[in-house]
């Protein structure tokens, strides 16, 4: 199957790059891993398909596949750690996508809901998780206005969703999120951290200018989904205004043997991590 076929086959079955990946990361856990399918149509839904690839032997391949599914594995393991669940506590995973956080936490005992303005994602949230564990009701929403009644969660999880909507959209998600949270319920969001990829998109091009090649043609591949944002203190600003007051920040490495040092170092860590998990609390 060639490159372009095998990326409308993909992007049919999965509907968006995030979906690929928790894909990836579900069979990684249950052992069902599908050869390089799933880590080449995960890598084109980041990056248009090109040559990079071409001259790969299939072992590189595979250990890029693998390093990707455990970078994946480390941040959903992340946010399931800061969020603290407690067996009994009800949850809504917020623009859940296929549901890889809100399934986790149903395993350790929390009653999930999944809320997703794309259908498309939604459709094969429960289809995809092992039939051995608990199904996840799943909505198609507008988190402008979520359908919970006032004091419905004990928690309520948004991951990799604070950076792709607007001011406006991240002041009437945060207020709809303190309506339907218990007092003294917790928010907990994971979001991109764009300053580390502005100053990784200088570097590369600074290194194209030094090789005598285009420095116009690298192309930040957040630009287009990711926006309003370019650090965390801009989404901690809005959402503490709305009166939720923060518990807990953890910055999250990348994937270079560097980054486990830079994320102990608080002069460079607010520029250099991956990302940010914040823990927020509403008021009791």
């Amino acid at each position: 199957m060639s490159n372009d076929a095998l990326y409308e086959q993909q992007l049919e079955e999965s509907g968006s790059y995030r979906a690929a990946m928790e894909k990836v990361l579900i069979r990684s856990f249950y052992d069902n891993q599908e050869d390089l399918h799933d880590f080449l149509f995960s890598i084109y839904y980041s990056f248009v398909p090109v040559t990079r690839f071409v001259d790969r032997l299939p072992r590189e391949l595979y250990e890029l596949y693998l390093e990707k599914v455990y970078l994946h594995e480390r941040r959903v393991r992340a946010i399931i750690d800061i969020a603290d669940p407690q067996d009994g506590e009800t949850a809504l995973d917020l623009a859940c996508d296929i549901g890889a956080v809100g399934h986790f936490l149903s395993n350790q005992g929390l009653a999930v809901l999944g809320l997703d303005l794309d259908w498309g994602p939604l459709k094969r949230c429960n289809s995809l998780w092992p039939t051995e564990t608990r199904p996840m009701p799943i909505v198609q929403g507008n988190g402008r206005h979520l359908p919970y009644r006032v004091d419905s969660f004990d928690l309520v999880v948004a991951a990799d969703f604070y950076e792709h909507i607007d001011t406006a959209t991240k002041n009437a998600v945060t207020a709809e999120v303190l309506r339907a949270l218990k007092p003294g319920g917790r928010l907990v969001i994971h979001t991109d951290n764009l300053t580390r990829y502005n100053l990784s998109m200088r570097l590369r091009k600074f290194k194209d200018v030094i090789a005598g090649r285009d420095p116009s043609k690298q192309k930040h591949h957040f630009a287009e989904t990711h926006t309003d944002v370019d650090s965390a203190d801009h989404i901690l600003e809005i959402i503490t205004a709305h009166g939720f007051r923060l518990k807990k920040m953890t910055y999250f490495p990348g994937r270079f043997k560097l980054d486990k040092l830079i994320v102990r170092i608080p002069i460079i860590r607010r520029w250099l991590a991956s990302s940010y998990l914040m823990s927020l609390e509403k008021p009791k």
